[in-house]
């Protein structure tokens, strides 16, 4: 169930983003400080797209995801449905129109050319659901049969994902250093640490060590604990092996794109802002 979610995610929150319990349901955003988005800077890998750039398959990684571009439609598969668009495309931004079970949808997202063209990145703000909502999410395609370059020293550093565009609440946070990382998952006051590689655009985690912010004895269930959801300090318990969330080796996009990176977390896309 979790992965269904996930493939509609990817492939549909550009008009039709799934409300999911796995984050904190969402309120009124009105008396929060909302984050602006960082410009790309000038020295990017990011490229004018043109249409000619986007002709050909596009796929998401090992997900299934497909959208196979022609001048004007892409059509989109997933595991429980597909569904061709049309499109414009004009100053970076591309405009799209589709019905999918006879409702129809229309948008626009901001997109991106990265690393020698071979990966393409729509960023966008998602339509409201009645239950939740975030502020930034990206579609993240690979041109078919190639692999980007990617190292270690672009991520290094922190890198936060914010509750609605609120900078007060950190919802998710990596920090690289080395060879090593940190993930903190903000809602479920949970924290994990250990090694990883990088390679092709992606992060496989190999997790060491669980972390919970909430006392031991405090009972089952989620929530922040002691963790500060600004400063994400706060003092962290051992979590036990069978408490965890994630498991080692598990793998997640992870694309930098000046200040910003593209990537999931707990079956959502993510926009990441660099600390």
């Amino acid at each position: 169930m979790i992965m269904k979610k996930y493939f509609k995610l990817m492939s549909l929150f550009l008009g039709l983003m799934v409300c999911t319990p796995a984050f904190v349901a969402c309120g009124d955003d009105d008396d929060t400080t909302t984050a602006t988005p960082p410009t790309v800077p000038s020295d990017t890998s990011s490229t004018e797209v043109t249409t000619a750039d986007l002709k050909g398959t596009w796929k998401y990684g090992f997900y299934g995801l497909t959208y196979v571009f022609t001048d004007n439609t892409f059509t989109v598969t997933t595991d429980e449905n597909n569904y061709t668009a049309n499109y414009t495309l004009k100053d970076d931004v591309i405009s799209y129109n589709y019905t999918l079970d006879n409702q129809p949808q229309q948008g626009t997202a901001n997109i991106y050319l990265l690393y020698d063209k071979n990966v393409l990145v729509m960023k966008a703000k998602p339509n409201r659901g009645e239950d939740y909502s975030i502020s930034e999410a990206a579609t993240i395609l690979y041109r078919d049969g190639k692999e980007p370059t990617t190292l270690k020293s672009e991520i290094q550093g922190e890198w936060h994902w914010y509750m609605n565009g609120d900078t007060t609440y950190v919802r998710g946070a990596y920090k690289f250093n080395g060879d090593n990382f940190e993930l903190i998952v903000t809602p479920w006051g949970q924290k994990y640490t250990g090694t990883y590689a990088y390679k092709g655009g992606f992060v496989t985690l190999n997790i060491t060590n669980g972390y919970t912010s909430r006392e031991p004895g405090s009972g089952d269930g989620w929530g922040e604990g002691d963790l500060d959801s600004k400063t994400l300090e706060g003092t962290w318990y051992t979590l036990n092996r069978d408490r965890w969330a994630f498991e080692p080796g598990m793998v997640e996009p992870f694309l930098v794109n000046g200040t910003e990176a593209y990537g999931s977390l707990a079956n959502l896309p993510c926009v990441f802002y660099k600390k």
